[in-house]
């Protein structure tokens, strides 16, 4: 792609360095948490803004109608018009465009190996920091959900180190003191449900299905278009299920008052 540059490095070590803080002072105490989450969309949007400057030539990807940019500016422009549409407040505005911004820079901000090494250790950390210290402070969900994601991420990394080393049956032992050393015992412990089918299935993928199945392209399409169905349909099914259910007891609790009311009219007439 000619309108994607290598940008500077030294952007991209604030840009990350940045996030890992961010994230560390997110994850390791419930407060910092909190006051994190309320001001984390415009940070990472201003994050994410400069690694698209750093790394996209956007007035030559505009030049050559660059589809995947176009789509994101749409994208955009559908969630100012459904934030005024809904009035909803601009913390909606910064979650949509941070996730197009992470879809449309994938594949463009190329992660050096210092890099990666400060988001591995960064992930590290706070899974080692939650096994011993186990800080309070967090929702159950929340808990369970921060060392699962600090696995998960962590393993990313270290994969990525120990396949240059061609050293990967290392990967296996790390997974499991991990995920079910660490991950599964806190999940269990704070009653993480999904978060242990996260696991499960994260598990499955890694145990499982070999690798270079993943090189089929037509199948790894499908499945990725199966799994976009399906984390798309079913939150609209529990949604439906649930709008239907609540309907139903308004109905009743309304049915229910109204011979209520019907009777104290008659016991008092």
């Amino acid at each position: 792609m000619k309108f994607v540059k290598e940008g500077m490095k030294w952007l991209d070590w604030i840009a990350f360095s940045g996030l890992m803080l961010i994230i560390l002072a997110a994850y390791t105490t419930g407060s910092g948490f909190n006051k994190m989450i309320a001001h984390a969309g415009p940070i990472i949007c201003g994050i994410l803004i400069v690694l698209f400057f750093n790394h996209v030539d956007w007035i030559q990807a505009l030049k050559n109608r660059d589809r995947e940019l176009l789509l994101s500016l749409f994208a955009g422009i559908l969630a100012v018009i459904n934030m005024i549409l809904s009035k909803s407040g601009p913390g909606v505005l910064f979650d949509i465009t941070n996730f197009v911004l992470i879809i449309y820079l994938a594949d463009k901000v190329k992660i050096d190996d210092k890099i990666l090494c400060l988001i591995t250790i960064t992930f590290i950390i706070i899974w080692v920091y939650f096994f011993i210290v186990n800080p309070k402070g967090y929702n159950p969900n929340t808990h369970s959900m921060i060392v699962f994601e600090a696995c998960a991420i962590s393993t990313i990394g270290i994969s990525a180190f120990l396949k240059e080393r061609k050293k990967v049956w290392l990967i296996y032992v790390y997974v499991l003191i991990a995920f079910l050393g660490v991950s599964i015992p806190i999940s269990m412990e704070y009653k993480g449900r999904t978060t242990i089918v996260g696991i499960i299935i994260l598990l499955s993928f890694f145990f499982l299905i070999p690798g270079s199945i993943w090189n089929i392209k037509k199948l790894y399409k499908i499945l990725w278009g199966a799994i976009l169905a399906f984390s798309t349909a079913l939150p609209l099914l529990v949604f439906c299920l649930w709008h239907k259910a609540g309907r139903y007891h308004s109905e009743n609790m309304f049915l229910t008052e109204g011979r209520l009311h019907g009777s104290s009219i008659l016991l008092h007439g």
